[in-house]
């Protein structure tokens, strides 16, 4: 059986190379964060009204927590509601990476350095805020006294694992974003044919 000349098998189209398992890894996570930061925020703008009722029903004794807690609720309240804006941007970037659409990455970029902000800002409101409610904790009736150094030490534990713990994906969105490998791939969407 005669072999079919070289010069055929040129104009043979080669099959598309795989595509990449990683944009659905990282749409799933930024949906499933971006997803869970938003109910954090919602449960975050409801706190004033959590707190009157838990105050209405508390022991008379504990007032003094609660009065404390409502010198702060509204800064609780905004950053709550920031912090709902900024995960929907996770939730919306994660969307678009998973469909493999470049203004994903650009979206996930974005919420990386509005959540590292809104981290600090976060870390900042427990700083100024825990002093307050601990002091009101040990006023209280059969309140315990703490000893000297622990209420800085529980404050700055607080705010050191809160900023550690909300910086953590942003900065590793940022890194991975970054790569000049992931951003070839990612400017190759906007190539590809039959995009959603």
């Amino acid at each position: 059986m005669q072999e079919p000349p070289i010069e055929n098998f040129r104009n043979v189209p080669l099959p598309p190379p795989p595509k990449s398992a990683w944009p659905t890894a990282i749409g799933i996570i930024a949906i499933v964060f971006g997803a869970g930061g938003m109910l954090g925020g919602l449960s975050g703008l409801a706190g004033p009204l959590f707190n009157q009722v838990m105050a209405e029903f508390s022991d008379p004794s504990q007032a003094a927590v609660y009065e404390a807690q409502q010198k702060y609720q509204w800064w609780g309240v905004g950053l709550s509601g920031v912090g709902l804006l900024v995960a929907g941007l996770l939730l919306w970037g994660g969307i678009e990476v998973l469909k493999r659409r470049p203004a994903g990455a650009a979206r996930i970029k974005q919420w990386a350095v509005a959540k590292i902000v809104l981290t600090l800002a976060l870390g900042v409101f427990q700083a100024v805020m825990m002093p307050v409610i601990f002091e009101a904790t040990q006023q209280q009736q059969g309140g315990m006294a703490m000893p000297e150094g622990f209420v800085l030490g529980m404050v700055i534990a607080t705010v050191v694992v809160t900023i550690a713990w909300g910086a953590a994906l942003p900065v590793f969105m940022l890194v991975w974003f970054g790569r000049e490998k992931i951003t070839a791939e990612v400017q190759s969407w906007g190539d590809e044919l039959g995009r959603d």
